[in-house]
């Protein structure tokens, strides 16, 4: 369970410290209102209602079952929200491959994740490191690996909404689709330190991305680099704590 709990929250706080703030390193970024005041809101959301369904010490089924619908309404929202582009009128010749290549990339992550925490869990043994701390970072770095080579990506070719809304779109999953489903396999036992440090500083971190992306609707390189720093700083803030 801290595995579980330490990689969503350690995911979504690398998603905004580390990877907008490396994205707009290698280039700012122009934020768009539409990103900032519809889907910026929906990350602070999703935080906020997981620090609430937390408190009790435990996402029961009946929590994970509330996520897991609050990401349907999410979908819906994006869905009613969408802009046209056009490609829904573009004819496709062939869907095999696309298909195959999605059920085979899905048995990979499902077989890559298992390896990962397995991984995990017998790295923090042999460190003296607990769980939590290690899902916080080592697993959260690595399911946060994809998101961070395309904002990066995109942030370079100078596709700005792609960059912020892949970190929003994956904050929100993250909380409401991935913790909600396996709450409903399993009630997922919280560590308090998780309750009372870590999940507010999610929602501190969602907060402060919203006001520096709010002050010019730019991510300047300077506020990048203050991202990147507060996240090293994070690290070493876990693994002083882990030590005392």
């Amino acid at each position: 369970p801290d595995v579980s709990i330490g990689t969503i929250v350690g995911s979504n706080i690398s998603n905004i410290l580390l990877i907008l703030g490396c994205s707009a390193l290698v280039r700012p970024m122009i934020i768009s209102k539409r990103s900032l005041f519809r889907e910026m809101p929906l990350v602070i959301l999703a935080s906020v209602l997981l620090y609430v369904l937390c408190l009790d010490g435990e996402l029961s089924r009946l929590d994970g079952l509330i996520l897991f619908l609050s990401f349907g309404c999410y979908l819906a929202y994006c869905g009613l929200t969408a802009k046209g582009t056009g490609a829904a009128d573009e004819e496709v010749t062939d869907s095999t491959w696309p298909w195959t290549w999605v059920i085979i990339g899905g048995a990979g992550l499902v077989i890559g994740a298992d390896q990962l925490v397995r991984g995990a869990v017998t790295i923090a043994e042999a460190m003296g490191v607990s769980e939590l701390v290690i899902g916080l970072t080592l697993v959260a770095l690595g399911t946060s690996l994809p998101e961070m080579a395309t904002s990066m990506t995109a942030a370079y070719k100078k596709q700005d909404d792609i960059s912020v809304g892949n970190v929003m779109g994956s904050n929100v999953a993250n909380i409401l689709l991935v913790l909600g489903a396996a709450a409903l396999l399993h009630p997922i036992t919280i560590n308090p330190q998780a309750i009372h440090i870590d999940v507010p500083i999610m929602i501190g971190v969602s907060i402060a991305g919203m006001i520096c992306m709010a002050t010019r609707f730019k991510l300047s390189r300077i506020e990048g680099t203050i991202f990147f720093i507060g996240y090293i700083l994070y690290v070493v803030y876990l693994f002083i704590r882990t030590a005392g």
